[in-house]
Protein backbone atom coordinates (compact mmCIF):
# COMPACT_ATOMS: atom_id res chain seq x y z
CA UNK A 1 0.00 0.00 0.00
CA UNK A 2 1.46 3.06 -0.95
CA UNK A 3 0.77 6.29 1.01
CA UNK A 4 -1.33 9.13 -0.49
CA UNK A 5 -0.62 12.59 -0.05
CA UNK A 6 -3.04 12.93 3.02
CA UNK A 7 -0.73 10.89 4.98
CA UNK A 8 2.43 12.77 3.41
CA UNK A 9 1.23 16.07 4.62
CA UNK A 10 -0.04 15.30 7.88
CA UNK A 11 1.80 16.96 10.36
CA UNK A 12 2.50 14.18 12.94
CA UNK A 13 4.22 12.58 9.55
CA UNK A 14 5.68 15.58 8.51
CA UNK A 15 7.16 16.21 12.21
CA UNK A 16 8.87 12.34 12.63
CA UNK A 17 12.05 10.77 12.01
CA UNK A 18 10.99 8.28 9.56
CA UNK A 19 13.97 6.58 7.34
CA UNK A 20 13.27 6.53 4.27
CA UNK A 21 14.89 5.64 0.55
CA UNK A 22 14.97 6.33 -2.97
CA UNK A 23 14.55 5.24 -6.60
CA UNK A 24 16.75 5.96 -8.62
CA UNK A 25 19.35 4.37 -11.45
CA UNK A 26 22.78 2.84 -10.61
CA UNK A 27 24.54 5.12 -12.66
CA UNK A 28 23.14 8.34 -10.38
CA UNK A 29 24.25 6.52 -7.10
CA UNK A 30 27.69 6.17 -8.78
CA UNK A 31 27.92 9.78 -9.68
CA UNK A 32 26.40 11.04 -6.32
CA UNK A 33 28.88 8.64 -4.69
CA UNK A 34 32.34 10.11 -6.57
CA UNK A 35 31.22 13.52 -6.56
CA UNK A 36 31.31 13.23 -2.40
CA UNK A 37 34.94 11.71 -3.28
CA UNK A 38 35.62 14.63 -5.83
CA UNK A 39 34.67 16.41 -8.82
CA UNK A 40 32.27 14.77 -11.22
CA UNK A 41 30.82 17.67 -13.96
CA UNK A 42 31.91 20.23 -12.37
CA UNK A 43 30.09 19.84 -8.85
CA UNK A 44 31.74 18.64 -5.61
CA UNK A 45 29.40 17.88 -3.01
CA UNK A 46 32.10 18.47 -0.12
CA UNK A 47 35.42 20.04 0.27
CA UNK A 48 38.78 17.61 1.13
CA UNK A 49 38.49 18.77 4.62
CA UNK A 50 34.52 17.95 5.09
CA UNK A 51 35.04 14.78 3.67
CA UNK A 52 37.55 14.02 6.10
CA UNK A 53 35.07 14.86 8.70
CA UNK A 54 32.15 13.00 7.62
CA UNK A 55 34.23 9.73 7.19
CA UNK A 56 35.84 9.95 11.09
CA UNK A 57 34.55 7.62 12.83
CA UNK A 58 31.53 8.96 15.18
CA UNK A 59 30.44 6.08 16.94
CA UNK A 60 31.15 2.26 17.57
CA UNK A 61 28.26 1.34 19.56
CA UNK A 62 26.06 -1.96 19.85
CA UNK A 63 23.76 -1.40 16.61
CA UNK A 64 20.59 -2.71 18.08
CA UNK A 65 18.94 -3.70 15.22
CA UNK A 66 21.90 -6.38 14.69
CA UNK A 67 23.49 -6.81 18.10
CA UNK A 68 27.07 -6.03 17.23
CA UNK A 69 29.16 -2.82 17.15
CA UNK A 70 28.80 -1.09 14.07
CA UNK A 71 31.19 1.87 13.50
CA UNK A 72 29.47 4.90 11.71
CA UNK A 73 30.76 8.24 10.35
CA UNK A 74 27.98 11.05 9.57
CA UNK A 75 25.34 9.30 7.56
CA UNK A 76 27.48 6.18 6.50
CA UNK A 77 28.33 2.98 7.91
CA UNK A 78 32.17 2.51 7.99
CA UNK A 79 33.05 -0.19 6.30
CA UNK A 80 30.92 -3.55 6.72
CA UNK A 81 30.81 -6.29 9.55
CA UNK A 82 34.14 -8.53 9.41
CA UNK A 83 35.35 -6.41 6.66
CA UNK A 84 39.26 -5.62 6.69
CA UNK A 85 38.78 -2.36 4.25
CA UNK A 86 37.84 0.69 5.48
CA UNK A 87 35.05 2.23 3.67
CA UNK A 88 32.29 5.18 3.97
CA UNK A 89 28.94 3.81 2.72
CA UNK A 90 29.94 1.49 -0.21
CA UNK A 91 32.80 3.86 -1.04
CA UNK A 92 36.57 2.11 -0.03
CA UNK A 93 38.76 4.82 1.68
CA UNK A 94 42.32 4.70 1.82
Amino acid sequence: MTPSAEYGNNPVVLTSDIPSGGTMSARAVARTYAALLGEVDGVRLVSDERLREVTALATADVDQMVGFPMPRALGYNLGRPGANRRGYGSLPLS
